[in-house]
């Protein structure tokens, strides 16, 4: 495929319209879940894979704490800006932005101990290499 899926993301206007209609609405609370669902221990690796404007990567920083890391990637710049701009709490595992797809990720083995993906896949060009990528980490991946 050639992209299209997740070209829309890039635009600049797009984090206004996730933070005012759909990260308190909707990602916040499904991020608590999914953190929830996927027992992160302090000190563990995390890979947020479609960060976006990052609500799964910062719970996974407190969750991880101040001896954990946390990865968040995203295509878009302009979501990663915003995430990167809100503050972190004293006791949390420092956040990583990166900008790539999912696709692109390089990382060893045993990078992550866990690799999360909340609301991402289906806009993935490649969503079986994406899938296959996460798969292979060593740790637990939990369903998107």
């Amino acid at each position: 495929m050639d992209g299209t899926r997740t070209g829309g993301f890039t635009q600049v206007s797009v984090p206004d319209g996730y933070s005012q209609f759909m990260l308190a609405q909707l990602f916040e609370p499904w991020a608590a879940d999914l953190v929830a669902r996927a027992g992160l221990q302090p000190g563990c690796r995390v890979l947020d894979v479609a960060s976006g404007l990052g609500p799964v990567a910062r719970l996974a920083a407190a969750a991880a704490g101040p001896g954990g890391r946390v990865v968040a990637s995203d295509v878009s710049a302009a979501m990663l800006a915003v995430a990167s701009a809100r503050p972190a709490g004293p006791e949390w595992a420092p956040i990583e932005y990166r900008e790539c797809p999912a696709s692109a990720i390089v990382a060893g083995d045993d990078s992550f101990d866990v690799v999360l993906c909340q609301h991402g896949v289906q806009f993935f060009p490649d969503r079986a290499a994406a899938a296959g990528k996460c798969a292979g980490s060593p740790g637990r991946a939990a369903p998107p």
